[in-house]
């Protein structure tokens, strides 16, 4: 940090107008679709970014009774719980007395027109301040950072013209990072149609050597029963016998990360014992996108046995292959099919075992099969390479944006001559002036106060 910088906590930002305070606590019973004034909550705080995605209300009556705190344009407001903690955004919205926030967010109004509003946003989401919040938060089941904690953080304070180079520069990087990471997504969507174009040519049999009609038959013709799993309650500790459950269907494959486990009779295990080649589905879920998510069973899965929210679909090996049926029920009409029989109850969408063997889909000889496996693997094996480059630059990406703030918070952002620049300017002073005058400020504000009182 350069000499004419300065560490000081957030309070020390704020002056005799401003606000550094936590948002209102307001309970369900205080809220009111038709109120006038919009609660602010978590879910409308990224990442440097307003999400605007809340709705519940309050009336304008119960927010002054309450004392409630009124955003205003421009305010920062800072979450106190994950994901991410600490993450930070300016409040975009306009209206007088029209918003509050939630007790989990804190307001940062600085009211100083010598605080940049951008270079201090920019300055709570850089790493080094995301590193000394992760240090300082609490709670037990959801983590969180308190008001007072989020207080006891430095922070690094440049003059003025250098924090509005600074965010000028910030932004130009990360406008140019921004493009590439559009670029970078829309790669990845194409990706997304491109493998379905080769599951649809594929199931119309145009990927043979000779074009082959496909007979469209019932999916319980080629399975056994479906088969649900268990509803025994299972347990992280690792005793009994491993349990899949919804989060272990990965893209076509087990992913055996947190597993739990419980323990089952032998007439259970015979029940529910995988085999090489059984397909596992999920039956059930908020999302239908995830109703009719498959996984195959290889030889590394056969000794875990299965949940309830899911089904087992064994294929008669001698009519169908499994990773011709895997490919199947990703295809696109096959997606068509689930969403439209999938039920939702309560906000989750269900499948039963007789829809799923209701399921109309294409069906070639074997032989045909194995040959439209081939055909399909050669193509999306090149798509997961591009694939995987892709996920690897839109990490590195993420990497550099870090990086970029972690640089302009350290001094190294602006070249010399940059810095040079921000010193001639007719506003430059010291930083250590800036605050000594924003705290003397406050000092008249609370004599004049005292002696009004008194």
């Amino acid at each position: 940090m350069r000499e004419d910088w300065i560490e000081c906590t957030l309070d020390k930002l704020v002056s005799e107008q401003g606000l550094f305070s936590d948002g209102d606590w307001v309970e369900k019973k205080d809220q009111d679709l038709d109120g006038e004034v919009r609660l602010i909550q978590l879910a409308d705080i990224g990442d440097g970014f307003f999400r605007d995605k809340s709705n519940k209300r309050v009336t304008h009556k119960w927010a002054t009774e309450n004392n409630c705190s009124f955003l205003k344009t421009g305010d920062i407001l800072i979450a106190r719980m994950p994901d991410p903690l600490g993450r930070a955004t300016i409040f975009p919205l306009e209206g007088e007395e029209k918003y509050i926030t939630a007790v989990d967010v804190a307001i940062l109004r600085t009211s100083n027109t010598q605080i940049h509003q951008g270079y201090l946003l920019h300055l709570i989401n850089n790493p080094s301040i995301r590193n000394e919040i992760d240090k300082l938060k609490s709670g037990t089941t959801r983590k969180r950072i308190s008001r007072k904690n989020l207080n006891k953080i430095h922070f690094q304070i440049a003059p003025l013209p250098e924090q509005r180079a600074i965010v000028a520069k910030i932004e130009a990087l990360f406008s140019d990072l921004d493009k590439g990471i559009a670029d970078l997504k829309k790669a990845q969507d194409q990706l997304t149609i491109y493998r379905q174009a080769v599951l649809k040519k594929a199931f119309e049999g145009e990927l043979t050597k000779e074009k082959a009609e496909p007979e469209i038959i019932k999916l319980g013709s080629v399975i056994d029963k479906p088969r649900y799993g268990t509803s025994k309650k299972c347990s992280l500790e690792p005793k009994g016998i491993a349990v899949l459950r919804i989060p272990n269907i990965g893209e076509g494959l087990i992913n055996p990360e947190e597993l739990k486990y419980a323990e089952f009779d032998a007439k259970e295990i015979s029940t529910l014992k995988l085999q090489e080649g059984d397909i596992l589905t999920i039956r059930s879920n908020g999302s239908v996108d995830l109703v009719g998510k498959c996984a195959l069973i290889t030889k590394s899965d056969v000794d875990y046995l299965y949940a309830g929210y899911l089904i087992r679909l064994r294929p008669d090996k001698e009519l169908i292959d499994s990773k011709f049926l895997l490919y199947s029920l990703k295809s696109h009409d096959l997606r068509v099919q689930i969403e439209s029989k999938a039920k939702s109850t309560s906000g989750v969408n269900n499948i039963n075992s007789g829809e799923i063997a209701s399921l109309e889909i294409p069906h070639f000889k074997l032989e045909i099969q194995h040959q439209i496996v081939q055909e399909i693997e050669s193509r999306l094996s090149v798509c997961d390479k591009v694939e995987e480059s892709i996920t690897e630059s839109l990490e590195k990406a993420e990497a550099l944006r870090q990086s970029i703030l972690k640089k302009a918070f350290e001094g190294r952002l602006l070249s010399k001559a940059e810095v040079s620049a921000c010193k001639a300017a007719p506003d430059y002073e010291p930083a250590s002036v800036l605050l000594a005058r924003i705290e003397q400020s406050r000092n008249e504000r609370v004599k004049a106060e005292k002696k009004k009182k008194s």
